[in-house]
């Protein structure tokens, strides 16, 4: 158990040493994160993302289909909850968790790619299907989006 907490300690340490490179990369001195404004799960960004994740799917079930739709926002919750619970996500298994059509996920899993914002990961099952991760930049972003502070994404 100790050593588990350990690790997870060193985990967050090489993570906010990288988050503090990309923050002197992209031009956020200004704004001093703390390891428990969002690098550990329960706090306030996840609980915001859930939250979010929460009413978006009770709004898509009490409206008419396709009246909603911001597929890309919906894929980057869903990652982002992911993230802070250790685990990567399938494309098939988000397009499941979103009620999304397989072409619609992949050309928006494309897209947030080609911006940075989420990377392919190793196999999520024995079925060696890739796996889809937000990325630490995204993580960063989405993290400052749901804190409701100011972030400058790169170009």
């Amino acid at each position: 158990m100790l050593r588990a907490h350990a690790k997870q300690r060193s985990n967050i340490s090489n993570l906010d040493k990288a988050l503090t490179t990309l923050d002197n990369f992209i031009g956020l001195r200004e704004h001093k994160r703390k390891e428990t404004d969002f690098m550990m799960p329960g706090t306030k960004a996840l609980d915001e993302a859930r939250s979010l994740f929460r009413q978006r799917r009770t709004r898509d079930a009490l409206f008419p289909t396709g009246l909603f739709g911001e597929p890309a926002w919906d894929l980057l919750l869903t990652l982002y909850i992911a993230r802070c619970e250790g685990r990567c996500l399938s494309i098939p298994k988000l397009t499941r968790k979103l009620d999304l059509r397989l072409a619609d996920a992949r050309e928006w899993v494309r897209a947030l790619e080609a911006s940075r914002l989420i990377q392919k990961g190793g196999p999520t099952d024995a079925d060696e299907v890739r796996s889809i991760c937000l990325s630490d930049t995204g993580f960063h972003t989405v993290t400052m989006m749901l804190l409701e502070r100011p972030v400058t994404m790169l170009s």
